[in-house]
């Protein structure tokens, strides 16, 4: 049974960080951060992310724009120009990527802290309830204020991850 689990796991890792890498060349952006990896989970199919913001009364539809929102207001604050150069971001996600391990900080982070957490229960699976929680946890970053954006509280949020981990 415990092969079976480490083969569903080198599975969903795999699906999650590749749809991140994806997600951020589609924007881009060259590394993923957290916020492509809370989106990238709300595709994987043990729907275990979708679900949590269902139950906490979100459309989890709307963090894609919420995120390039949060993400615009960002570059903006800091006096970059936002729009897209020609030709660049369609370089970027030219070559879909291969689920490799992220560099960027907060993807790191949200990536360690949802494998640790998926260890603490049992069965022993990373689901993607497990990357809300993790970017639950933030304090920053873009996901954080789509989240707030979107007027999703992370309290709310990570409780309505919790319950859907329960079952």
């Amino acid at each position: 049974m415990r092969t079976r689990s480490a083969l569903t796991d080198i599975t969903t890792i795999n699906a999650l960080l590749t749809g991140a890498e994806n997600l951020a060349r589609e924007s881009g952006q060259s590394q993923p951060g957290a916020e492509h990896l809370l989106i990238s989970a709300l595709a994987l199919p043990d729907g275990t992310a979708s679900g949590a913001f269902e139950r906490a009364g979100a459309d989890p539809d709307e963090l894609r724009a919420a995120i390039s929102s949060a993400r615009a207001a960002d570059l903006c604050g800091v006096g970059k120009v936002t729009p897209r150069a020609a030709g660049v971001a369609d370089a970027l996600s030219a070559a879909p990527q291969t689920g490799q391990l992220p560099k960027n900080p907060s993807a790191q982070q949200t990536f360690q802290v949802a494998v640790r957490l998926s260890k603490a229960t049992k069965p022993s699976q990373l689901l993607g309830a497990h990357v809300v929680l993790a970017v639950c946890q933030q304090e920053h970053g873009s996901a954080i204020r789509a989240l707030h954006s979107m007027g999703i509280e992370p309290a709310k949020l990570r409780t309505a991850a919790e319950e859907e981990l329960e079952g």
